[in-house]
């Protein structure tokens, strides 16, 4: 029987124990958060799929496990906990592979920190950035990977630019294969707004940037009580827009336009998918922690410094998650 543990059993943790659930392999679950209240919103919900191997089993825990040997481990806590939460279950515990959950971590120091453990204690990692893994992504991907340069935009409200664009920002990582990216953040509106969450912040505005190929990107978001999300990828041959909100996305090349469904993938159908292939093949189709480090630093350094002059006065982490 594999060994799992999900650490945060809040909204993602729970969606991820039932990814989980799904996965054909008998796996051994431990579910740990502090709160018994998100524990057993957690084992409710666990209740809520068909299991794919009723072989597999649930613990309910508020602390981390001590002297486990653990295939995966996933880190769904928030940002300003997850680094905490890494050194101490390394400490008590052997891992072989991690997910952590995205906005990473909220200092610049706690990349690198982490990066050493992960070194030290022989740990693979990927960061959960899943629309490396849909479909529609995916396709596209192969429609573009002999085209020389490419511009992507996002445009849209509601979608929680600081705690999101880290995924828009793997997206196109993923679709020019470079992860080395360069984000202008002056266009940003000056105003911050404390998101839903007490203590963390949202911005509105554009940024935008390059990688070192001089493939270009904008990320636009407005207010907005409804989520609208579309995006658009031109290139040479090809003009792509992926209405994500509506469901479906248009392929213009040669003058003739094609559209197609676009499904996106919610948390609790991918889990399994990502537990399955690591365990079976030493490997995921997730972003790889060093790529992520490398997209997150600069955009924490960025929007901290954007916060930082918005409430005028430092701060000594990035608050968002």
């Amino acid at each position: 029987m594999n060994t799992i543990m999900i650490i945060g059993a809040g909204q993602l943790g729970s969606r991820h124990l039932q990814g989980a659930l799904l996965s054909h392999l008998a796996l051994q679950i431990y579910v740990v958060d502090p709160s018994a209240e998100s524990l057993n919103v957690a084992k409710q919900r666990a209740y809520e799929v068909e299991w794919g191997n009723t072989q597999s089993a649930i613990e309910l825990c508020q602390e981390i496990p001590k002297h486990l040997n653990v295939d995966v481990c996933i880190i769904a806590t928030t940002a300003n906990h997850r680094f905490n939460v890494f050194s101490d279950l390394v400490n008590v515990s052997t891992v072989s592979n991690i997910i952590f959950e995205k906005v990473l971590f909220q200092k610049e120091q706690e990349y690198i920190e982490t990066e050493k453990l992960l070194l030290k204690h022989n740990i693979n990692a990927w960061v959960n950035c899943p629309r490396r893994v849909f479909p529609t992504y995916i396709k596209i991907k192969e429609l573009l990977k002999a085209e020389s340069e490419i511009n992507m935009t996002v445009n849209g409200s509601g979608w929680g630019m600081a705690c999101n664009s880290v995924h828009f920002l793997d997206l196109f990582a993923f679709l020019s294969g470079n992860s080395d990216l360069s984000i202008d953040f002056s266009a940003l509106e000056k105003n911050v707004d404390e998101s839903k969450r007490g203590g963390f912040f949202e911005v509105l505005g554009k940024l935008q940037g390059q990688d070192r190929q001089s493939n270009t990107f904008e990320l636009f978001c407005e207010s907005g009580t409804n989520v609208e999300i579309d995006v658009t990828i031109k290139s040479k041959n090809y003009d792509i827009n992926i209405h994500e909100t509506d469901g479906h996305y248009i392929v213009k090349t040669n003058g003739i336009s094609e559209e197609f469904p676009h499904k996106p993938l919610y948390q609790s159908q991918l889990t399994n998918f990502s537990i399955e292939d690591i365990i079976h093949n030493k490997h995921s189709h997730l972003t790889p922690y060093q790529d992520s480090m490398n997209i997150h630093r600069p955009f924490i350094k960025g929007i901290k410094h954007h916060i930082e002059l918005a409430l005028n006065k430092p701060l000594d982490a990035c608050p968002i998650t």
